[in-house]
């Protein structure tokens, strides 16, 4: 069995969000196919586990090759909770940079998955005031082309979410890199094909304007009388978009944490993805896309976005248009046809193996040559 070196600044547990579930995921499935040494952690508790890398390696253990889970922020950027300002501070720490030099300087080979370049999109901030925006802003695009710059002249094998990120990164930045998307967890073994009136619509994420877009927030708000949509999302996320989500008929809100939605996932039949596809949402590869088709739901996106690209690919959901009337025929059509509902619903259980953790990593390990 090969031997790897995995890496992330942080704590690796498996939490309700989608940039704390990956690193855990990754990890608890990479070990089922290669020895793994994990370097996680953060403060002192990342630096004890360098120490005893270092001491493995000099004690002559050989390692195969590194994979890297960074965090949202950029290399070495981290937050102090507790300042003067009205807002978080950033600050900077070398050590997991030191760390990659030195395994480079062991002629280890190593692979990083690059998770997300939202600082590169000031979209993003546009509803932040002003000085918090500057300020978030500047640590954020310092410190981000920081970081690609010292991949870039690293040459260091870099992993993006999807195609269109992989795209971006080499037309905007000059660096290659190859998609790696996240993976989902199969809840229920046998999921239900058949569907049912009332509809069931389901919506796991954020509750902004970013990922609700308005095109599609004016066609829920529409919605036929057979559907029902139910949202999950952070209660703190809901109360700041309650007014803007209030005209939704038939809305049940829950805030469950991943594990929770076990149980959530069985009653549902369709899975939304509203994002629009315009700068940072071309992007997006959320973890909710493979956590609906391995949990069996068809999905319903704008055209444009990544998951129409697997909608139109598999042949596992419905793509409209990215304006409020489309969205709102297609869901007016799905409410008269339960058959068209059931059979995207086969078509997905179908596929929903290739969307597992697991095959992720089987991914990931005959990329880095090491065997899968």
């Amino acid at each position: 069995m090969k031997k790897i070196i995995f890496i992330h600044s942080g704590k690796v547990e498996a939490k309700n969000a989608g940039s704390n579930l990956r690193p855990a995921k990754m990890l608890a499935h990479l070990r089922k196919f290669a020895d793994v040494f994990c370097v996680s952690g953060e403060g002192a508790d990342f630096k004890e586990r360098i120490v005893a890398l270092k001491n493995s390696i000099a004690s002559g253990v050989k390692y195969d090759a590194v994979y890297v889970e960074n965090r949202t922020l950029p290399l070495g950027l981290h937050i102090q909770k507790k300042g003067i300002l009205p807002f978080k501070r950033y600050f900077y720490d070398a050590t997991e940079r030191d760390l990659l030099e030195y395994l480079l300087a062991q002629s280890l080979p190593i692979h990083y998955f690059y998770r997300d370049i939202y600082w590169d999109f000031d979209e993003v901030y546009k509803n932040l005031p002003l000085l918090k925006k500057r300020y978030i802003l500047h640590y954020l695009k310092k410190y981000g082309t920081k970081e690609l710059r010292f991949l870039k002249e690293k040459k260091i094998h870099l992993y993006v979410p999807s195609q269109p990120f992989a795209d971006y990164l080499l037309q905007k930045h000059q660096l290659k890199s190859t998609p790696l998307s996240p993976g989902g967890v199969i809840f229920n073994e046998h999921p239900q094909t058949q569907t049912q009136k009332p509809i069931q619509l389901f919506y796991v994420g954020g509750v902004s304007s970013m990922y609700i877009s308005d095109a599609f927030l004016g066609a829920l708000e529409q919605l036929p009388q057979d559907m029902e949509l139910t949202l999950c999302c952070r209660k703190p996320e809901y109360e700041k978009e309650k007014l803007r989500l209030g005209k939704i008929p038939r809305l049940k809100v829950i805030h469950q944490d991943h594990k929770g939605l076990q149980e959530v996932y069985p009653q549902m039949d369709i899975g939304l993805f509203p994002l629009l596809p315009s700068g940072y949402g071309k992007l997006s590869y959320s973890i909710k896309i493979p956590e609906y088709i391995c949990n069996g739901l068809p999905m319903l996106a704008m055209e444009g976005t990544i998951s129409a690209d697997l909608i139109a690919k598999k042949g596992i959901g419905w793509i409209t248009k990215p304006n409020k009337e489309d969205v709102l025929r297609v869901l007016k059509n799905l409410s008269r046809e339960l058959s068209e509902i059931s059979g995207k619903k086969e078509m997905v259980a179908q596929v929903r193996q290739e969307f597992t953790w697991e095959a992720v990593c089987k991914q990931l390990m005959a990329k880095m040559e090491v065997g899968a």
